[in-house]
């Protein structure tokens, strides 16, 4: 089912007093209280267009706006929290003073708010029931930034895993960032998540940080309008909206209560940092009874995944497991980080995060999570392609080696090899598509390791001084070949595959010899040795390659000067990473 089809039925948020506008008659030097937002005292309510006398006072009772005469639109949500917006002008500095203020839109489905100051403009709107201002730049205004104070700034990967800044390990006084159409400023006292939304993708981010220890903060973010690009600044609130904790060496493989519980029922993301320093996102399962089963989220309208109440689990990738990330029946949280688990010794320590990502049927029609505010602000048509809905749907072609076995075991233990002929051709034809589409697979990320070790190669000789910053992309890319030659023993040639299911049709099919089950288990166990082994493979190219990509991301805030060849091994990785087969635990 289309991801459209999933965020229409989003239901109509409980009845909240409308749209409003009014003039505080004064400016006011400092931001608003709490109680003076309520009584209103000295105000005026505004019914048409027209000029703003002293500060705009927008709400559409979600969401409140501020517009001061000081150059500051003050946000602040039904709890109190809030956030600044500054308009910037080309200079690069915020504007310290609104020459203008007026109202330009007053209707019952938006109310808009035109500011100018020194030769900067823009235009603020608010929409009903929607928590998020938009912000349209007019002449001479340049970007946008939003001041909400926080260790975490979040850049959501839905694709692969979320790029997580952390200020604590930032020592300079601002970074560039990825462009990734939305970032995350995670408040408050877990009662605050700050979003900002950006229509392009060229809309360039810079971050800045302030304090020391453990006061060191990100203290906003600034936008780049680009070509006429909308920015829209959103608030999530409410107590335990978002939640962290350090996980320490001792808990690795233990189970940790969180001390935090689910304010909501929803699809909530848990990002733990990984041995590998980069973080590993995966969903929170969710559980309805007592020792009963969990279940887990999923994205596009597929039947939720059931877990068994153990939590153990496949990974193609990792291996077994017990999965990290789950709920009780009461929406307590509990995590249990990986000790070096699987074929790739993977360790949860250091900070996690938890926050509402998608809506599940069961959330409440007045909260809003982060896909929510992407469909609410940029619509649902662009959100479906930030998504990459289409990319991101999994892939089966032909059978499993491993079906293939049983259905040709089953067959020859009953001795109807002979009368299902054509029934084992299919099995066999099956087989060999599967194998071939996984084979593909696994050359797709072959190629992009290949490709990108040169983009590097080239850069390197372009720019020496990026050497440092760029081994770490080499050695993860690197990788690649080194897992595939590691197995190639066992997956084999392409040219064995053809010899394999050649020496079945030629030596089994109809064989109704008194050894031909031996045989046909045999050659089945050999088929799923190469099926198995590829499975492994691919989705350990794909670990890799989604590492990659947020590596890029983090590469990219680390050293401006690598941001592009930073980017062009993000987008090329997404480009891999999109139609994955259903063997690749494309979302773990």
């Amino acid at each position: 089912m289309r991801i459209a089809l999933i965020l229409a039925l989003v239901l109509t948020p409980a009845a909240r007093p409308g749209l409003e506008i009014w003039d505080t008659g004064k400016p006011s030097p400092e931001p608003l209280a709490p109680a003076a937002l309520e009584a209103k005292s000295g105000w005026t309510k505004v019914a048409e267009a027209g000029a703003i006398k002293g500060d705009a006072v927008l709400t559409n009772g979600r969401l409140t706006a501020v517009i001061r005469r000081t150059g500051d639109t003050d946000l602040y949500g039904a709890s109190a929290s809030r956030a600044r917006v500054l308009l910037q002008g080309t200079n690069g500095q915020p504007v310290a003073k609104l020459d203008k203020i007026a109202v330009t839109e007053v209707s019952k489905g938006a109310i808009a708010v035109e500011i100018q100051g020194g030769a900067a403009a823009a235009t603020l709107k608010l929409k009903k029931g929607d928590p998020a201002l938009e912000t349209s730049p007019g002449a001479g205004a340049s970007r946008l930034r939003v001041e909400a104070p926080s260790r975490f700034v979040v850049f959501p990967d839905f694709f692969a895993d979320d790029i997580v800044v952390d200020a604590a390990k930032v020592p300079i006084a601002s970074i560039e960032a990825p462009s990734e159409n939305f970032l995350l400023h995670l408040g408050g006292r877990n009662d605050a998540i700050v979003m900002a939304v950006f229509e392009h993708r060229d809309q360039d981010v810079r971050l800045s940080l302030a304090g020391d220890g453990e006061k060191r903060a990100f203290t906003g973010s600034e936008i780049q309008f680009g070509k006429s690009g909308k920015v829209w600044v959103s608030l999530l609130e409410g107590e335990g909206i978002w939640f962290t904790k350090t996980l320490d060496r001792r808990e690795r493989g233990r189970v940790v209560p969180l001390g935090w519980k689910m304010p909501f029922p929803a699809y909530w993301r848990v990002d733990f940092t990984n041995s590998f320093e980069l973080f590993d996102s995966w969903d929170m399962l969710l559980q309805t009874k007592e020792g009963g089963e969990f279940v887990r989220p999923t994205w596009f309208g597929e039947p939720l995944q059931k877990v068994r109440p153990n939590r153990q689990m496949f990974d193609a990738a990792i291996g077994g497991m017990l999965y990290p990330a789950f709920a009780d029946p009461q929406g307590n949280g509990f995590v249990q980080g990986f000790n070096e688990k699987g074929r790739m010794e993977i360790s949860h320590v250091g900070p996690m995060l938890v926050y509402p990502i998608n809506r599940l049927p069961t959330t409440p029609a007045d909260q809003f999570t982060v896909v929510d505010i992407m469909r609410n602000t940029m619509g649902v048509g662009p959100c479906e392609h930030i998504l990459d809905v289409e990319g991101q749907k999994q892939q089966l072609k032909g059978r499993a080696t491993c079906s293939v076995q049983v259905e040709l075991n089953q067959m020859y233990q009953a001795k109807q090899q002979k009368a299902r002929k054509d029934d084992a051709e299919t099995f066999l034809k099956q087989g060999e598509t599967f194998v071939a589409h996984i084979r593909g697979r696994i050359h797709s990320y072959a190629d992009y390791g290949h490709q990108m070790l040169a983009l590097i190669a080239a850069k390197k000789k372009e720019q020496p001084a990026l050497v440092p910053t760029l081994a770490p992309l080499e050695k993860l890319l690197g990788e690649i070949d080194a897992s595939i030659a590691s197995k190639m023993d066992k997956i084999k040639t392409p040219e064995d595959h053809a010899k394999l299911f050649a020496q079945f049709r030629k030596e089994l099919l109809e064989n109704e010899g008194a050894d031909a089950l031996e045989k046909c288990k045999a050659w089945t166990d050999a088929l799923v040795s190469v099926g198995g082994t590829q499975d492994e493979l691919v989705a350990h190219c794909r670990w890799v390659v989604k590492n990659v990509r947020q590596k890029a991301g983090l590469i990219m805030v680390q050293d401006p000067k690598a941001a592009p060849v930073a980017t062009e091994v993000r987008a090329k990785a997404q480009e891999v990473l999109r139609a994955p087969s259903a063997h690749e635990s494309a979302r773990h």
